[in-house]
């Protein structure tokens, strides 16, 4: 029997993950899109979105990845489910920054103004 010892060296990821979401303004009635991105990435596998909002003042339209990562993704079966998921996950790692998810909102009839 033989053994072999092989040494790696590894050096540590000083960057962490950082997740920025864009600041959107509407009027009741219309739609606006907040968009979702990566704005450090160390290297990543997979990543899980849990979105929730006010339902009575949003309603969510459509949720759209974008082409910044390979591998397979997947949703909530309907917008209504709360927290709306949305998981992603690739065979080889990704570190690409930018922009991952496109979320349309329609701004409710009976909206007041604020911040949602």
């Amino acid at each position: 029997m033989i053994l072999m010892c092989m040494t790696f060296t590894v050096e540590a990821q000083e960057q962490p993950l950082a997740v920025a979401v864009s600041d959107v303004n509407g009027e009741v009635g219309e739609t606006v899109t907040v968009e979702v991105a990566l704005t450090s990435n160390p290297g990543i596998t997979s990543l899980k979105l849990s979105l929730s909002y006010d339902t009575t003042v949003l309603t969510l339209v459509e949720s759209e990845k974008t082409d910044l990562f390979d591998g397979w993704y997947q949703t909530s079966p309907t917008a209504e489910t709360l927290p709306y998921l949305m998981v992603w996950v690739a065979t080889d790692a990704q570190n690409e920054t930018g922009t991952w998810i496109s979320l349309r909102f329609r701004i409710a009839e009976s909206a007041k103004l604020g911040t949602v």
